[in-house]
């Protein structure tokens, strides 16, 4: 998952936001298809393989029986490092949606983060390993205060903000696979994923590329990768590329080799070049892996750092000395966090800050949005602004529920009314009435947010 100033090619090329966030989001397209009938993963001597003993780690984070759901819970989140050697905060950034219009948009399987966009994949729950791709344009969400923590887009259940309609754009169904491995080539510009669930032994791989304007598959890599035994070796469930190109997926050692243990991770790195897939086992497996499962993996070229990222915990290293077989146990960084929720995906912005995307419900936590600042929505005014209608405030949807609400009724620049409705008298037919609401709470920056002026009817 490549760094936001990688990856400014995008939005340069971005097609026009959907004019209605429930209008079709279209059919999937034709796309090509290349079929390699030469083994993409090169021959490897497994006795030249090395593996790194990192008893410096946290003990294994233990992927909980049941996860910690908190898709109800209208407050801020805070997660602190409890265990390793580098130390983050990490709160709330954006809560995602889990219903748009009586569909459920709950099961979010990846994240990335490209330009002034994020991505999400959002598995289709009545058919296996198929879903969509969804867009969200920050800047516009930023901009209508959906930001910090806001609880907006939780709230399109109910109905939409003009913000929310503007920010989103659905691709089409496709398919996605296990949908845990969108991730962005800054080679190319174009968008990556593994078309086919790899625990299945399926002789071939799909590797799909997406559009990033668009999100319908372009083209699908079909490959085989044949192990040292003459058999169908899967691939992976994560995928992330380098700035160079590089693409890289791990897998967990069930069978160990000469001087390696089971359960020890190993990298792989490939390239797509000439329409040729080529994959290369590199030469260091790591002994301790952050949790049970392999829920993700990300590069941050703020620092050349690979993480590793299990439920709850996730392993930083510099991969260029790992692929240089010279990576040491005081190279590694571990943080293990306070959640039993799943961690369903990783990614950083041009500062080298880490975001995370946190299932149950789907939310995005950043080292970045430590600031405490209230955020919300622009209010609506319900009801008709006329001589003798009351109207009434609607909003705001502060990103901290328990703030304290001020309300401010304006006509022509003076305050009438300190109450969330008001009743329009005769004498301010002809003027201009806006609403105002101050947030406010104890700790964390106050906020002000308004409508725009409407002339009173007679």
């Amino acid at each position: 998952m490549s760094q936001l100033s990688k990856k400014l090619a995008v939005g340069a090329a971005a097609m026009a936001v959907a004019a209605s966030l429930f209008a079709s989001a279209g059919t999937a397209s034709a796309y090509t298809t290349v079929t390699q009938d030469e083994d993409a993963l090169a021959t490897y001597d497994v006795d030249a393989l090395s593996e790194l003993d990192n008893s410096n780690a946290p003990a294994m984070v233990v992927t909980p029986k049941k996860y910690a759901n908190q898709t109800t819970e209208r407050k801020i989140h805070t997660f602190k490092t409890t265990a390793g050697n580098a130390n983050y905060t990490f709160r709330t950034k954006l809560f995602l949606p889990t219903v748009i219009k009586g569909k459920r948009w709950s099961t979010i399987q990846s994240f990335e983060m490209v330009g002034k966009y994020l991505y999400e994949v959002v598995l289709d729950e009545k058919a296996k390993d198929k879903g969509f791709i969804a867009r969200w344009d920050m800047d516009i969400l930023s901009a209508g205060g959906i930001d910090g923590g806001s609880w907006a887009l939780r709230d399109m259940r109910y109905g939409e903000y003009g913000a929310q309609k503007k920010a989103l754009k659905q691709g089409p169904r496709i398919t996605i696979g296990h949908g845990q491995s969108l991730a962005y080539n800054p080679a190319d510009g174009m968008l990556y994923m593994w078309g086919n669930d790899q625990d299945s032994s399926a002789v071939y791989h799909e590797l799909e590329q997406i559009d990033p304007n668009t999100m319908n598959i372009t083209k699908v890599y079909k490959f085989k990768t044949i192990a040292n035994n003459g058999k169908s070796a899967t691939t992976s469930h994560n995928l992330v590329f380098d700035n160079d190109g590089h693409f890289y997926y791990e897998q967990i050692q069930q069978t160990p080799t000469p001087g390696t243990t089971s359960g020890a991770v190993k990298i792989y790195r490939g390239t797509i070049a000439d329409e040729k897939v080529s994959i290369e086992l590199l030469p260091q497996l790591i002994k301790n892996r952050p949790g049970t499962l392999g829920q993700s993996l990300g590069y941050n070229s703020a620092t050349g750092d690979m993480y590793l990222v299990s439920d709850g915990a996730f392993t930083a290293f510099p991969i260029a000395k790992l692929a240089e077989g010279t990576l040491t146990a005081d190279d590694l960084k571990y943080t293990v966090l306070n959640t039993k929720r799943e961690m369903e995906g990783i990614d950083f912005d041009d500062n080298g800050d880490i975001y995370i995307l946190l299932a149950q419900g789907p939310e995005i936590i950043s080292t970045q949005a430590a600031a405490k600042t209230l955020v919300s929505p622009v209010p609506k005014i319900k009801g008709t602004v006329k001589v003798g209608k009351t109207v009434k405030a609607v909003g705001p949807y502060w990103n901290y529920p328990d703030a304290k609400v001020a309300y401010r009724w304006v006509l022509d620049g003076k305050v009438v009314s300190k109450n969330k409705s008001y009743k329009i008298p005769a004498k301010a037919a002809g003027k201009t009435l806006r609403l105002k609401i101050i947030g406010k709470k104890s700790g964390v920056k106050s906020a002000t947010v308004a409508t725009k002026a409407v002339t009173v009817k007679k």
